[in-house]
């Protein structure tokens, strides 16, 4: 009895070992769980884009004259120094010649001498006119006497020619300001004797100053009369606004660039002469897209933007266009009106990854 009892549980005990690895090998699997990979995104609109073109260049006044003496001579009075403010028309300078001075006090007696002769010759031509006229003297007489007014017509022009020179070279050993300014460029001394042609001083009006620059051919067509310009000076920490008032429209043979010159006010007087400045010129104001310059990536040669639609990944191929330090303007006929692109985890996106957008 006992042996028959301990067959029945083994047999029991066997088939329930088969049942339980039956039940093992037929339970339900699981779905493979998704890859995403995280990213941050950032939302781009559509909107101006104003371009600039940097260069530099030097400020210098948009009038100044540096005034030279034609005749030199010793220096007797200086009225004002460098940093001086003067008017058009204010005696700077000036300077004794005495061989100037005869010369010219020998033609204006001259030129008094020819007046008188020529005004006694008129007198007696209208005279011998009359009669002549009424055949009260000779044809002779009457030519004669028109022959000699004739010439000292001549004579008073030539005399007030050499006059109007010799008075100009006097005129000049008194050096008077052209325009109203800053003396500058002076370095001479009291009783200094001069050199005919040499220069003595400079006015600046800096008023008004101007900065010389150049654009590309790329930028130069966008480029108008009127543009605003933003100019840096080296060492200041202040910047202040121009205006384009003249662009050249012949490329420089050498750089191939267009010259571009700015006016900027200078009432403060803060800027000099001579500066070196920074300089950025608005070219253009266009609508487009601008994403960070870290958002796009290079493969093959071409650039691709990822951007983020509907927790994909979309890869766009676009175009560069106007180039910022930290952004550049993308453009492309597969983007959105409004899009997020993504500006971190780009770099091992492939083209409908899942995404997961980070905060």
């Amino acid at each position: 009895m006992k042996k028959a009892l301990l067959l029945i549980m083994v047999i029991l005990s066997l088939g329930a070992c088969g049942k339980a690895e039956k039940g093992k090998g037929t339970a339900p699997a699981t779905e493979k769980e998704e890859a995403y990979k995280s990213v941050r995104v950032e939302e781009i609109k559509k909107r101006d884009i104003v371009r600039n073109d940097i260069s530099s260049g030097i400020i210098d006044p948009i009038n100044e004259v540096a005034q030279v003496t034609e005749t030199g001579g010793d220096i007797v009075e200086i009225n004002y120094r460098n940093g001086d403010r003067v008017k058009a028309g204010d005696i700077i300078i000036r300077l004794r010649d005495q061989n100037v001075s005869s010369t010219y006090l020998s033609a204006e007696a001259d030129l008094i001498s020819a007046k008188s002769d020529y005004e006694t010759k008129e007198i007696n031509f209208k005279k011998f006119e009359k009669l002549y006229a009424e055949n009260l003297i000779s044809e002779d007489e009457f030519l004669s006497v028109r022959n000699a007014y004739n010439q000292s017509r001549s004579t008073l022009k030539m005399t007030e020619a050499n006059y109007m020179k010799v008075k100009e070279d006097y005129d000049n050993l008194t050096m008077r300001a052209k325009i109203s300014g800053v003396v500058t460029d002076m370095d001479v001394k009291l009783y200094e004797k001069i050199a005919k042609d040499k220069k003595i001083f400079t006015v600046v009006d800096d008023t008004i100053m101007r900065i010389n620059t150049a654009v590309s051919g790329g930028e130069v067509n966008s480029l108008k009369v009127g543009g605003k310009a933003i100019i840096a000076p080296e060492g200041m920490y202040e910047d202040y606004e121009g205006t384009v008032y003249e662009i050249n429209p012949v490329a420089d043979p050498v750089s191939k660039k267009f010259a571009v010159k700015i006016e900027l006010p200078n009432k403060s007087g803060e800027l000099k002469k001579g500066m070196y400045s920074r300089v950025t010129i608005q070219t253009g104001e266009r609508e487009g897209f601008v994403v960070p310059l870290e958002s796009v990536v290079v493969k093959d040669l071409y650039s691709y933007i990822f951007i983020e639609e509907d927790g994909k990944a979309k890869q766009v191929r676009i175009q560069r266009g106007y180039s910022q330090p930290r952004s550049v303007e993308v453009i492309s006929n597969e983007l959105p009106d409004n899009f997020n692109v993504v500006v971190e985890g780009q770099f091992l996106l492939e083209d409908k990854d899942n995404l997961k957008v980070l905060d």
